[in-house]
């Protein structure tokens, strides 16, 4: 009877690596240097000053890094929904901040575009949003209900050349940097819609966070 013990991988606990193809290792590869590399050195400054360098996007879209799935024709990398998980999770490795503004502009802004958008509309937006040119952001999340559609009470009332929108929405990923959005609203009779705009709301500047707290040992108990 073997007396070895099996050996428990830290980089890759459920031993998913041998599944992946050679093109989606190389994916996750570039995306862990970029994260490690360029993207790590930047979190604790970005935290205690509260701010957010834009240069980011545009470095993480000449790495293909934004809007990976989005087909080659339209600015994307073309790729699979692995190797965009696998790109995700290395950006989440590093800072879940990071990873979050990377999931709007890919996948909350660029896939519905993609998804529902005219032709026009995938032209003129997804090669900017792919390249990190322009940054984008999804209106949905209202003060009373959440993120949920259903009980959504933005409304959009059509006018001459257009609609008129009225409602609010709150805690909007990448806003005070975006130059582009989509918003979800409710038409009359109630269906629910969206609408695009290359002018981004931009968020009220809340006071910065000043108060800063750590943690020091404790003394051992005395019996």
């Amino acid at each position: 009877m073997s007396s070895s013990q099996p050996v428990f991988h830290w980089d890759d606990p459920l031993q998913l690596d041998a599944q992946l193809s050679a093109d989606e290792r190389a994916v996750r590869d570039a995306a862990q240097a970029y994260c490690r590399g360029r993207l790590a050195p930047r979190v604790q400054d970005a935290f205690r000053h509260e701010t957010t360098d834009p240069a980011i996007f545009r470095e993480m879209g000449a790495l293909g890094l934004l809007g990976p799935t989005i087909p080659e024709e339209y600015g994307g990398a073309g790729l699979n929904d692995v190797a965009c998980g696998l790109i995700a999770r290395e950006v989440e490795r590093v800072d879940s901040g990071y990873r979050s503004m990377m999931s709007v502009q890919s996948s909350l802004v660029m896939v519905p575009i993609h998804i529902f958008g005219t032709e026009a509309q995938k032209q003129k937006y997804l090669p900017k949003l792919a390249a990190g040119e322009w940054i984008g952001c999804l209106g949905l999340t209202e003060p009373d209900h959440g993120s949920d559609p259903g009980g959504m009470t933005t409304r959009a009332r059509q006018v001459p050349g257009g609609y008129a929108l009225s409602g609010g929405k709150m805690w909007i990923s990448n806003s005070p940097i975006a130059d582009c959005s989509w918003s979800g609203r409710k038409t009359t009779p109630a269906r629910f819609a969206a609408s695009s705009s290359t002018r981004a709301p931009r968020a009220s500047r809340l006071p910065p966070f000043t108060a800063r707290w750590g943690c020091v040992p404790r003394s051992p108990a005395r019996s």
